[in-house]
């Protein structure tokens, strides 16, 4: 078989986020911050390189400082 259409197996959500270490919320947040952006392994197959390509993207995209949320979002607080 030809290395170029060497393809990787299918990708969920769960295992993207064991590979890059990060948690579905935060997957989840870069998939929203970015539309644009191609997500290759999740939801189909694609050839290996692009999927290591996206995971490099997402590591430094997780990995990037956060900015501070507004006075009004200060987590899951509930009032009692």
């Amino acid at each position: 078989m030809d290395s170029s259409t060497d393809i990787e197996p299918l990708w969920g959500l769960a295992e993207v986020c064991a590979f890059i270490g990060k948690s579905r919320n935060a997957v989840r947040d870069l998939i929203d911050s970015e539309p644009d952006v191609p997500l290759p392994v999740i939801g189909g197959r694609q050839p290996r390189w692009l999927a290591e390509q996206w995971t490099a993207w997402a590591r430094k995209r997780a990995t990037a400082p956060r900015r501070r949320p507004s006075s009004g979002a200060k987590g899951r607080q509930t009032r009692v």
